[in-house]
């Protein structure tokens, strides 16, 4: 029969490590394992920079910011293309008055002027004749003579004439006459009454130098010590 089973012996020691066994399958892939400690050591160099790579979608707008400080005034511009006229504006009111000019020269430069009456009637019967004046009262410069006045320089003129007419004149007439034309007239208002006619006219006449102005009548002119018919004129201003 046979006896009880002994005790294990003690390990012997290892044998010679044994040929490699042929490749095994692969084996299932373990489980993430945990992250270890950061390394230490020295930081290496910076790398060389990388490409650029393509740009990025826009990004969505952002929100609106607040209102930023005025910014200093830029430089002038270029003057813009002018705009259409606008409408006419109210009238303002006068502006205050300026300082006196210097004294301005005299108009007329020349004494020019002369008055001159008759002292006797004249009637012309039935033709036109030039009224006499036999009695100079002012003539400056000595400009009228024979009933006629020649202008000493070019100007402007005014000359009056007051006329009496004779009783016994039918319808007279007097012309105020330059270079023969007629300028103005008057006629007796009392023509064929019987009664004297008094009549008067004015004119202011540009007269050229050397050029003349005279009276011209048809009729029967009355005058006498009253010196009641007359002639004046005068310069006014030289020049045309």
């Amino acid at each position: 029969n046979a006896g009880h089973k002994g005790d294990p012996g003690e390990i012997g020691p290892a044998g010679p490590i044994g040929l490699p066994g042929p490749l095994g399958p692969a084996g299932l892939k373990g489980e993430k394992g945990i992250q270890g400690f950061p390394g230490v050591g020295e930081d290496g160099p910076p790398g060389p920079p990388g490409l650029i790579g393509p740009p990025g979608l826009p990004g969505v707008p952002g929100a609106e910011g607040e209102v930023g400080d005025p910014g200093e005034p830029g430089l002038q511009g270029h003057p813009g293309d002018q705009g259409p006229q606008g409408h006419k504006g109210a009238v303002g009111p006068p502006g205050p008055f300026g300082p006196p000019g210097p004294p301005g020269e005299s108009a007329v430069t020349l004494r020019c002027a002369f008055t001159s009456v008759k002292t006797t009637s004249q009637d012309s019967g039935y033709h036109t004749a030039v009224l006499s004046f036999d009695r100079v009262i002012t003539d400056a410069n000595s400009h009228f003579e024979k009933g006629k006045f020649t202008a000493p320089v070019d100007g402007y003129y005014v000359f009056m004439f007051h006329i009496m007419f004779a009783s016994e004149d039918k319808g007279g007439k007097v012309d105020l006459m330059k270079e023969g034309f007629i300028q103005t007239s008057v006629l007796n208002p009392q023509g064929g009454t019987e009664s004297q006619g008094y009549a008067g006219n004015s004119a202011i006449l540009q007269v050229n130098q050397g050029s003349q102005v005279w009276l011209q009548f048809k009729g029967n002119v009355y005058s006498d010590y009253t010196l009641i018919t007359s002639f004046t004129g005068f310069l006014i201003r030289e020049g045309h």
